[in-house]
């Protein structure tokens, strides 16, 4: 993950690499001849101590085959490392108003982990770090950071949010390239040069990155680290863990592959087991029916007659309505589709078996493409169900006695994971 030829300084006995513009970016050409020149000469050349068993591989770039991780460089190492400076300045007192706010906040169902208390931080995993940084921040350290730092902070966070998207235009990646390069630029003067880590620094690369290899989840370590959680759970005794580990691994494996007729009674059961339920099955049902008059349905539904449901899966995320989520830690009501953020109120069959959502219209207001502002309306709307649906996260806070209410799409989340 040695992408230029910035020298780093030693700040302190330590080195640090406080932000240049214009650093000659290495290429595969050169760094191979810096790698030959550094075997011949048995010294350090350009960073290079020598040959790498990668130059063995046909056609592999030796720079961009070797993508930063944004786990462990963007979330275990940026996030972390600025939340660990915060909390360690003035506003560490506030550390309990904090601590209220984030505990307060209900993720959706699909999130592997909801909040837990700070005397933890030290146990949090990538995801609960990656939540941090894409919902939570603002949120969070609204009013006890300057304007100035929530800014450079989300300058940072809504480019890691735009990176991870499914679709990104070339205007996209052209502003996060701007947006992280401010945030490097800003971090020094911000945190002191002592802490612009490695890290940081990779941020800088982030963007070009992408535009090689695509996507920051095209390569993320997540599902790997998800994968060796896995194994770890095959291990029940201290009696040859690897053995285990490899039996039940095998096993499993087994299960897969053992043919099932295809008009056998049990093997939409067993897919489900294996798969998991990506669809519901939400059916109209006369007992359920009632007629929808007075709500503003969107065009080109002619449906009047529905029957009511109060939850449904939708490509393996579950959605919910509001009053079915109030007794639950997880909030699965607040939408966005077709451009539009919504809380739902009803979910709908019509005798077509086709499925709507009604929900509550909020008016919201954008300050960056992972954030918004918003109030709800009066306003009911019906819509289609699409797949423009994302799952978004509403956050409250008090600040000086009015509340602020904050809303957030969720991620992409591709099937890797």
């Amino acid at each position: 993950m040695l992408f230029c030829l910035h020298p780093g300084q030693n700040i302190q006995g330590q080195v640090r690499y406080p932000f240049q513009n214009d650093v000659e970016l290495r290429n595969n050409e050169s760094t191979r001849e810096h790698m030959i020149e550094a075997r011949r000469q048995q010294k350090d050349v350009f960073g290079m101590k020598g040959m790498s068993v990668f130059t063995t591989i046909p056609n592999f770039d030796v720079v961009f085959g070797l993508p930063l991780d944004h786990m462990h460089a963007a979330l275990l190492g940026v996030t972390r490392h600025i939340w660990n400076l915060i909390m360690k300045s003035d506003v560490g007192t506030y550390r309990q108003i904090i601590e209220e706010r984030y505990l307060n906040i209900k993720f959706p169902s699909s999130f592997s982990r909801q909040p837990r208390k700070f005397e933890e931080e030290a146990k949090f995993k990538a995801s609960e770090w990656e939540h941090i940084a894409l919902y939570c921040f603002y949120p969070c350290f609204y009013g006890f950071l300057t304007e100035d730092r929530l800014k450079h902070f989300m300058y940072f966070s809504s480019s890691l949010f735009t990176l991870l998207e499914f679709r990104i235009s070339n205007e996209n990646l052209n502003r996060c390239d701007i947006w992280l390069k401010k945030f490097c630029a800003r971090f020094g003067s911000l945190y002191g040069e002592i802490n612009e880590t490695f890290n940081v620094h990779l941020m800088t690369h982030m963007v070009e990155t992408v535009r090689k290899q695509g996507a920051l989840w095209n390569f993320s370590l997540f599902p790997y680290e998800n994968g060796n959680g896995i194994l770890l759970k095959y291990r029940t005794g201290n009696n040859k863990p690897v053995l285990q580990i490899a039996k039940k691994y095998a096993l499993k494996k087994s299960c897969h592959s053992i043919p099932i007729p295809y008009n056998s009674p049990i093997k939409k059961w067993i897919d489900e087991i294996w798969r998991g339920k990506k669809m519901s099955n939400l059916l109209f049902n006369e007992h359920l029916r009632f007629v929808i008059q007075n709500e503003q349905f969107e065009d080109g539904i002619i449906s009047r007659e529905f029957s009511y449901h109060s939850k449904m899966t939708y490509h393996g995320i579950q959605y919910c309505t509001k009053t079915y989520c109030e007794d639950f830690r997880y909030d699965d009501s607040y939408i966005n589709i077709n451009d539009k953020f919504i809380r739902i109120t009803c979910i709908l069959t019509d005798r077509e078996n086709s499925i709507f959502v009604v929900g509550r219209v909020l008016k919201t207001k954008s300050i960056f493409p992972n954030l918004y502002i918003y109030k709800e309306t009066n306003q009911k709307l019906v819509v289609k169900l699409n797949d423009s649906i994302r799952q978004c996260i509403s956050i409250t806070v008090e600040v000086d006695n009015e509340s602020l209410n904050c809303i957030c799409v969720c991620k992409f989340s591709p099937f890797v994971e």
